[in-house]
């Protein structure tokens, strides 16, 4: 299964496109951006396509810093992080659910760092991805 419901075409998926799939989480999806746009300015929203396992994603990056990729599903959004061992750590030492915790402790080893995908569906996801990000993107 994709990680984003829009594996296909040539074209990002339009704004009414991502609301019709999102339904109620759509709040929480545009939440995470303004959370982004807010406290880390600059920051540029990348779509890019990662073929048919993965779909289209949309990047947040600031300055030279990917922060998260959010893939578009069916009532729900996965964010998929990228952190290097330090901040992995970091999130190991802090208070989290447990589903997002063996999340963290299942991270995959990408390039030198390790990559996990939490799923939004509700207000209180979309607290938890932001102390990820908080954490993450901490100097």
């Amino acid at each position: 299964m994709s990680l984003s419901l829009f594996n296909t075409g040539t074209h990002p998926p339009s704004k009414p496109q991502i609301m019709e799939a999102l339904g109620r989480s759509y709040i929480q999806w545009i939440e995470v951006i303004q959370y982004c746009r807010d406290h880390y300015p600059p920051l540029a929203e990348n779509w890019k396509n990662y073929g048919k396992s993965s779909g289209w994603t949309l990047m947040l990056v600031h300055k030279d810093k990917t922060i998260i990729f959010l893939f578009p599903n069916k009532s729900f959004f996965n964010v998929f992080f990228i952190v290097d061992e330090i901040t992995l750590q970091k999130i190991k030492n802090e208070s989290f659910p447990d589903e997002i915790m063996q999340q963290v402790a299942s991270a995959r080893s990408y390039q030198n760092d390790k990559s996990f995908n939490i799923q939004v569906r509700n207000a209180e996801d979309t607290e938890w991805v932001k102390k990820l990000i908080r954490i993450k993107m901490m100097k």
